[in-house]
């Protein structure tokens, strides 16, 4: 965090829909990658039911591909990680699609070679090229292995935040306010782990699942994991209507889930919005699909 540090302007900013913070950025753009490699997959699935491939699979593949770029430099390291394993399970979900399905693409293998070729190039031109934010930041970090993670004190206070209002919380929004007096008491408001030895201040836990059960209590952040675990569950329960779109989208879904643990998607307003279309879309379009064919 910087010296000059004005909580009253970082809240101002961090809570709008706007993209200030870089990781709910990083958010945002794995789950439009996650919507890419869904049209992707239904355009693979028309050219093979077609018997022949008109180049729009690829084109929406290196859509991907440029989201997939724009990670480096964003200095989001978690995304980053999350961005490159959905890519590559996406991408090997609509091989597999491609492969067992009736009928073949033929530029199948072609695209992919040359897919695999422009991910490889992108890579040895981000770690030899030293442009790469995210990489830096890495890098900053193994030298300065003195530098301790604010997120580890925020964990730690929030675990005891939960205590006093176990089952309904300290109320919407309160975090902010209730976190200074437990830094205060731990002597953590001013510390040496963070630049310059500014205070540790932050609207949010940046963990998802300790800040609801502090804001919102045992109640409110149980109905919220029921409504994650009916998702999922009717999404295994549908899979076979779900195709390779349908998973390509549950697995953004799924990597804004674990994001979550290290960051505050959830509390950013674009995030959250394009996580419920997606998700609530998906699955709506996979049981319409099943009741056709009863």
């Amino acid at each position: 965090m910087d010296p000059a540090f004005d909580p009253n302007a970082t809240q101002e900013l961090t809570t709008s829909a706007g993209f200030v913070y870089h990781n709910a950025a990083a958010a945002y753009l794995y789950l439009s990658l996650g919507a890419g490699l869904a049209v992707a997959a239904r355009l693979q699935a028309r050219a093979r039911e077609d018997a022949r491939d008109s180049g729009l699979t690829w084109i929406a593949l290196s859509g991907c591909l440029v989201i997939l770029t724009s990670f480096f430099a964003l200095g989001s390291r978690s995304g980053l990680v999350i961005a490159g394993v959905l890519f590559v399970l996406g991408f090997g979900v609509l091989l597999v699609a491609s492969l067992v399905g009736r009928g073949r693409s033929p530029g199948l293998w072609i695209g992919s070679a040359v897919l695999v070729l422009a991910v490889g190039g992108l890579l040895a031109y981000e770690l030899h090229g030293e442009n790469s934010v995210t990489l830096d930041r890495w890098k900053y970090l193994a030298d300065h292995p003195e530098d301790v993670d604010v997120r580890q004190v925020l964990r730690f206070e929030s675990q005891r935040m939960t205590v006093p209002h176990f089952w309904l919380g300290w109320g919407a929004g309160t975090y902010q306010y209730v976190l200074p007096p437990y830094l205060y008491a731990d002597n953590k408001f001013q510390s040496s782990v963070t630049f310059g030895g500014s205070a540790i201040w932050t609207p949010y836990a940046h963990c998802d699942w300790l800040q609801f059960p502090v804001e919102y209590g045992a109640l409110g952040a149980g109905l919220l994991a029921a409504m994650l675990l009916y998702g999922y569950g009717r999404a295994l329960w549908l899979v076979r209507q779900l195709g390779a779109a349908g998973v390509a989208v549950l697995l953004a879904a799924s990597g804004m889930l674990a994001h979550a643990t290290v960051d505050f998607p959830f509390f950013n307003a674009a995030v959250f919005t394009l996580f419920a279309l997606l998700t609530a879309s998906t699955l709506k379009t996979a049981e319409l699909s099943t009741h056709r064919r009863a």
